[in-house]
Order: structure tokens, then C-alpha cells, then sequence
């Protein structure tokens, strides 16, 4: 052989120990990177489990919280009624003229127009009246658990892409510094003894 075919060959095993060197570098680095991921996805799995959890026993207290309103509906409503006799207000409705003069039973018309509502009448729209109240306070609190849980999901998401590009970074770092390393051990064609 001659020297510049000892040459080349020297060179040709040192480009292909150089590359070997990278592959090993980016192997080992892309297995760290998903064994990384894979303990991010196990965390925010837990962390999701944990969340869930909290929101189905928020979600189960607002649901025992509408049983015992609706178990109690009614005596809810009487109270209300009761309370505003107690205090002299009366719950009354506009009538229309014909209404009016059927109402009364001389046939003149109400002086200003209203007749008291019957006492199941002013049940009936108490409870309705606090029955959508209570279902719109419910309602706001199973929505604020729920918001709560997607902007934890937004949050981990932000995070793992962060993680992500940092891991990226420091692995190629990584990599180029064995590169460097191992170049300087391998011995080039025309170097000194």
C-alpha cells in the first residue's frame, strides 16, 4: 500500500469513528429525551388524576347541594311567601280590563289595575324563581371547576414545550462536545509520534 492510501484509509477510519461517536451521542441523547417525556406524561397524568378528582367531588357536592334544595323546595318557597305577608307585600299581577271588571264583583274595575295572586299561584312562581336561581348558582360552579382544569392542562402543555426545547439544546451541546473530545484522540495522517 502506499502512503496515500494509508492516508486515506486512516482518514476514512477516522471520519467513520467520528460519525459512529455523533450516532452514539444522538442515540443515547433522543433515549434520555424520551424516557424525559415519558416521566413528564406519567407526572401530568397523575397531576390530571388528581385534578379530576377534586373536580368530581366539587362536581358531587354541587349535586348534593341541588338534592337538598330541591328537598327543600317547597318549604323554602312558604317561608319566602310568609315573609313577604309578614312584612306586607303582597304578590299582585296587571290585569287586563275585561279581567278586571270579572274579578270584581260589583263588575267596576280595580282601581289600579291588579289582583293579588292566589296563594299556590305565589307558590308556584317562589319556587320557580328560586329554583333558577339555585340551577344558575350551580351552574357557575360546576363552569369555574371546569376552567379550573383546562388552564392546568394549558399550563402543562407550556411547560412540557419548554422542557422540550431545553432537552433539544443541551443534547446537541452534549453531542458536539463528544465529537470534540474524541477528535483530539484520534490520531491524523502526518500527525507527530
Amino acid at each position: 500500500m502506499t502512503s496515500l492510501t494509508k492516508g486515506l484509509l486512516g482518514l476514512l477510519c477516522a471520519c467513520l469513528v467520528v460519525l459512529g461517536i455523533y450516532f452514539k451521542g444522538y442515540h443515547d441523547s433522543d433515549q434520555k429525551h424520551l424516557k424525559e417525556d415519558a416521566e413528564t406524561a406519567l407526572v401530568y397524568r397523575q397531576k390530571q388524576e388528581e385534578e379530576r378528582e377534586l373536580s368530581q367531588k366539587a362536581l358531587a357536592d354541587i349535586s348534593l347541594q341541588w338534592q337538598a334544595y330541591l328537598a327543600d323546595q317547597s318549604k323554602l318557597a312558604q317561608g319566602t311567601i310568609d315573609r313577604l305577608r309578614n312584612d306586607g307585600v303582597s304578590l299582585r299581577v296587571k290585569l287586563a280590563d275585561a279581567t278586571v271588571r270579572s274579578v270584581t264583583s260589583a263588575g267596576r274595575p280595580v282601581p289600579d289595575g291588579y289582583a293579588d295572586l292566589s296563594e299556590e299561584t305565589s307558590r308556584f312562581l317562589v319556587e320557580q324563581a328560586q329554583r333558577c336561581d339555585a340551577q344558575v348558582t350551580g351552574l357557575q360552579g360546576v363552569i369555574k371547576e371546569l376552567q379550573g382544569s383546562k388552564q392546568m392542562i394549558i399550563n402543562f402543555k407550556e411547560y412540557r414545550d419548554k422542557k422540550r426545547e431545553q432537552a433539544k439544546a443541551e443534547a446537541e451541546q452534549a453531542a458536539l462536545a463528544r465529537i470534540r473530545e474524541r477528535a483530539k484522540q484520534v490520531k491524523w495522517p502526518g500527525d507527530p509520534e
